[in-house]
């Protein structure tokens, strides 16, 4: 068995033999001479899972605990879309969608992937239909969105697989 700790504001850490230190204030003045004043809200977790933090989905229990999902309200109408709707989809668990937004010029979409894990492998992407359209194409690009000089990937279906390698962030712009 493993155990994650998961927290929303703390970045001190260290493991000794079987103890989990986090350091909750920095009192120090060198080198930064404002050291953590004032009142303090620390929340925290401890996240029991199998095996070791790779296998036990130590990456999203942080996601989920520093970015909790927002409800947006509307009124009750009618509607083309069903009760349960995903606009993008990532397989495997061990690539994360960071970003989605329109490209600068407004043409494509920009996806940010991140490889979590340190296992390289192909990710999966599926889009809804309301979002990427039949024809579409996915090229790999740099972090200005300036397609690399790669092959281009037809998304087939709603889907397309990209490589990515261990511990990688991704951009990828979908046009079309």
């Amino acid at each position: 068995q493993g155990v994650t700790l998961v927290n929303t504001s703390k970045y001190g850490f260290n493991v000794e033999g079987t103890a989990l230190n986090m350091t909750l204030l920095r009192g120090s003045i060198d080198p930064d001479p404002l050291p953590d004043l004032g009142v303090h809200t620390i929340q925290y977790a401890l996240v029991v899972h199998e095996a070791g933090w790779s296998t036990g989905n130590c990456v999203a229990a942080g996601e989920d605990w520093n970015i909790p999902v927002d409800v947006i309200s509307s009124d009750f109408h009618d509607g083309d879309l069903p009760v349960c709707h995903a606009l993008v989809g990532v397989e495997p668990a061990n690539v994360r969608l960071a970003a989605l937004k329109r490209s600068q010029n407004g043409k494509a979409l920009v996806l940010r992937l991140v490889e979590v894990e340190g296992k390289a492998t192909a990710v999966r992407l599926s889009f809804s239909e309301a979002l990427v359209g039949e024809g579409a194409n996915a090229c790999v690009a740099d972090t200005l969105e300036r397609p690399l000089d790669q092959p281009v990937l037809s998304v087939r279906d709603g889907s397309v697989a990209v490589p990515i390698e261990a511990y990688r962030v991704l951009t990828l712009r979908v046009e079309g």
